[in-house]
Order: structure tokens, then sequence, then C-alpha cells
């Protein structure tokens, strides 16, 4: 069996002389591949040695150190992990980095050509080749053969897309040893890591997301487990699976305007994500840490969001600033679909106030408490514009006109109760009200009326849909 040094370049993020930062995080993904490589090498039976720099140093301190760490060993190959960067293409143009590797001279070529065929296949990202420098640090101080490989460029969109380390691993693996090898498949085609928290991924059951971009009002995708980011999909279609234990580790999602998204991570914990574009990614990547709860935030859309986790299945759908998923139970998050609310609304109820924003046939107010309903808003985001009057206590009608997210159809402050609503609009809405519960759905068409006149009796709470 063979001796190999493998190590991943730079300090550690954050510390020193650390590596390139774009999208990706140099010296967090070289350090993922590193570790799998060495543990892909030992599980063919070779002898490895880390010779990784893990301290706060200098470049060129850091250089040297490697140095003196792989100069310990006579080996039959020292192995440099590195992401490129230099592409400056944050947007995507649909066009890849992608992988080369470096060499010293033409005595390690072979093997440099298979690492660059294989990252290249198995990420699906160009071939840069195999090329050479004298120059290079490690390639011209260490004393036995070695090789730099760059991954692929941790400042290139189209690259991000395809980055899965763990893949990336396995193609250096056997690049070097010039086979196919095992990352711990079984031959029933379920595919698992030893130790994996998770337990066994079941490919060949349960349902898989669709094959095939979908972009629309707000679209989203999932960097899944063993496979790497997917293809978006769009209001409200299902991102991830269902059936196949396989975690979702990250996400990206294309807002409306302006959106906070609030994660809960594996051995992290709660993370918060400011004001996220197309390129922001919401977890973890090559770090198999799973996604365990997700919630929502914006101040001028309403959306609408659940998530399937193992053992628990589908959440409810929740709504700006609701957790969807259960924190503190170690279960993945398996699935996602997220969709703009057709139509919201607030209710202002007695003692307590505004409610949150709800939408599409939850409930804004009380049932059962005895509570009146004083005032509701009322934003359409699909349903068309949307005119409103109310009866309310000691006052009598009053005509609203149309109406946007910001009128207050009632009154606060003043301790008086709606009795009855007439609302037009493409939707369809019911009330609750004191005494006799809740009224059959109601087309919004200006001429229907919800509640009661001259009765002294509550609204206590309004649902609202689309109409069919």
């Amino acid at each position: 069996m063979a001796v190999y040094n493998v190590h991943a370049g730079h300090c550690p993020q954050g510390k020193g002389a650390y590596g390139a930062v774009g999208i990706l995080k140099e010296s967090v993904e070289d350090r993922i591949v590193k570790d799998e490589v060495i543990r892909l090498l030992r599980a063919e039976g070779h002898t490895v040695y880390d010779c990784t720099c893990e301290v706060n140093t200098t470049a060129n301190g850091c250089l040297q150190k490697i140095v003196s760490k792989c100069n310990q060993h006579s080996v039959t190959l020292d192995v440099s992990i590195h992401l490129n960067s230099g592409r400056n293409d944050y947007k995507g143009d649909n066009s890849t980095g992608g992988t080369e590797v470096w060499n010293y001279d033409a005595r390690t070529k072979a093997i440099s050509d298979r690492i660059c065929a294989n990252i290249a296949k198995e990420l699906g990202i160009r071939n840069r080749g195999t090329k050479y420098s004298k120059s290079l640090y490690v390639l011209a101080n260490t004393n036995s053969l070695s090789l730099l490989v760059e991954c692929c460029f941790v400042d290139d969109k189209d690259d991000a897309n395809h980055w899965n380390a763990k893949k990336c691993a396995k193609a250096i693996v056997e690049g070097i040893l010039n086979k196919e090898i095992s990352s711990g498949s079984t031959s029933s085609g379920s595919a698992t890591k030893p130790g994996d928290p998770d337990g066994e991924v079941k490919n060949n059951s349960g349902v898989f997301q669709e094959k095939k971009d979908r972009i629309g009002e707000v679209s989203y995708q999932g960097h899944l487990r063993d496979i790497g980011w997917c293809n978006w999909m769009s209001d409200g279609k299902m991102i991830g699976s269902t059936g196949q234990n396989r975690r979702i580790e990250a996400l990206r999602i294309i807002p409306v305007n302006h959106m906070d998204v609030a994660v809960h991570i594996k051995d992290i914990g709660d993370k918060v994500y400011r004001n996220i574009t197309k390129d922001t990614i919401i977890g973890t990547i090559g770090q198999e840490l799973r996604l365990e709860a997700l919630k929502i935030m914006s101040g001028d859309t309403v959306y609408l969001y659940r998530v399937h986790q193992k053992d628990i299945g589908w959440s409810n759908w929740c709504v700006n600033g609701q957790w969807a998923g259960v924190k503190g139970k170690s279960k993945q998050i398996e699935a996602v679909e997220i969709k703009v609310a057709d139509i919201a609304y607030i209710g202002h109820v007695q003692g307590t106030g505004d409610t949150i924003w709800m939408a599409d046939g939850m409930t804004a107010g009380t049932t059962n408490q005895s509570k009146r309903l004083e005032a509701v808003r009322i934003k359409s985001q699909h349903c068309g514009d949307v005119y409103a009057k109310a009866h309310i206590q000691g006052i009598g009608w009053k005509d609203f006109g149309k109406i946007n997210q910001n009128t207050i159809i009632g009154t606060e402050g003043d301790s008086l109760r709606l009795e009855c609503l007439c609302l037009k609009g493409n939707f369809e809405w019911r009330a609750h009200i004191q005494g006799t519960g809740w009224t059959q759905w109601t087309k919004a068409d200006g001429v229907a009326t919800l509640g009661t006149v001259g009765q002294a009796l509550r609204m206590e709470a309004v649902e609202m849909r689309a109409a069919e």
C-alpha cells in the first residue's frame, strides 16, 4: 500500500492568511475535501498524513509549516487541496470556471489528467486541464512528488451551483488510485456514510422534486445531501424529497422584494440571514449539517411556507414570523414549499391588539374567548382591489372605499366592536360572530354582509381566501 501527504491550502477561515472568499469560502471547503480524501484513501488501506496548517500565521508562514510537515514523511505523493478565484462571476453566466491541477513537471501528468477529468465529470464543470509551475511554493519545496488541485472557483456562481465537496474528494481519490472506489454505497442502491447522524439515504424510495428549473414569483432551491444544489422550484412546488431520508443542508431563495430568513441548523442553532438575495446560501454546504426549522420574515410581502421533517411529515402552512419545523428534536428538513399568499389580513383584538398577518384561510382573531374584533386590515396580493364598509359599535356604517394594507377598517384604542362587514374583491370570506359561530363562506361581492346590525353582537374573527 502507498503513503500519501494530504493538506488543505491556507490557514483556517478567519485566522491569518486564510483562503479566497466568494460565494464559497476556500478555507472551509478545501478542508472538507481534504478530510474526505484522507478518509477514502485510508479506507482503501493506504497510509495518509494530514499536513494542513491550522494556526494563525502569515501566507509565508503557512506555506513553510505545510512543507515542513510534508517533508517529515517519505511518500508516494503530496496532494495540496485548493479552490480557485478570479472569475468574479457572482450572477452566473451559464459557463463554469472549472477545475485544474498544477504540477511541478510531467512526472505527475497522468494522475493530474485523471483528477481533472474526474472532477469535471463528477461536478459537471469545465476541465481546465493539467498545468505546470516551478514557482508554486509547495510544488517547488516538497521532497516527494506533488500536485496542487484547484477544485473550482469560489467566485463563480455556476461553479457554486455545481459544488459538492464529497463528490470532488471522491473524484480526486479515484484519479490518484486510477480506479473506481466506494464512498459508502451498498448493493441495494442506498447510500450512507459511516457515522452519518441522519442514517441511510433511500435513493429508490419516496418522491423526489422535479428535475427542471421552475422560476416564478418566489423561487427557491435546496442543497441536498449527497446531491448538492438541485433545480429551482417556485410558487408552492416542492424542493427536496419525501420518503428518502435525505436532508436539506442549505437553501437559496429569490424573494419578491425584501426578505430575512432564519434557520435552525444542527450543532449551530438559530441563524438569521438579513436582506437575502439569490446568491445568499442559507445554511451550510459540505458540513453534513441538517436544517431543522425555517422562518421567513418580510415587511412588504406575506409568504406561506411549510417543511417536511423526518418522522414528522409536513408541517402546517406558516406565515411570516412563524417557525416551520420542530426544533430540539434532531429531525432533518427533507422538503420545503414556499409561496406568496393570495390575500393576507390582520385582526385587532380586544386586550391583545394586532395579530400577525394571517393568510389564505387562517384565522385572524379569536374564538371561544369572548373577545371582540375591533378592526381588520387587508393586504391583497393576488385578489385585485379591495373595498370595505364596516358597521361599528356606536358609529354605524362607515365606508372606507378602496383600501390598502395600512387602512384600519374599524377602530383602534376606542374599545368599539366591529359588528358587520361588507367587502368587495376577488376573494371569499367568513366571520365568527358572538353567539352563532362561523358564517358560511361568502363571496366578497360588495353586496353581501356578514355580522349583525342592531343586535349589539361582536364579530370575533375572520378568515379569507382567494375565490375558487
